[in-house]
């Protein structure tokens, strides 16, 4: 087994790069928040919990399938990354 914490390729910047998925919780929120990517360049990212993304407003919304969500869906609920995490650690705080 190969000690990761020797690997030079393991910085902060690499992980931070390649991560696909950031998960939230928190004790007051019982469900796991996630923030994932949802297109393939990464650039727009969803709050996502139980198959709801969080909204521009706050608010809670079903996602549709990918054919199914409009542009009105998609600019409600799409973010750029570090404005998803926040909002994720915002309402599992």
């Amino acid at each position: 087994m190969n000690d990761s914490s020797q690997d030079p390729t393991m910085t902060d910047a690499f992980l931070w790069e390649r991560c696909t998925r950031f998960t939230f919780g928190g004790p007051e929120y019982t469900e796991e928040v996630h923030v994932e990517p949802r297109d393939a360049e990464r650039t727009q990212w969803a709050v996502c919990c139980l198959k709801r993304c969080l909204n521009v407003d706050g608010g809670w919304e079903w996602e549709p399938s990918p054919s199914n969500r409009d542009d009105d869906f998609i600019a409600r609920t799409r973010f750029d990354r570090m404005t998803a995490i926040a909002m994720a650690m915002e309402i599992t705080r």
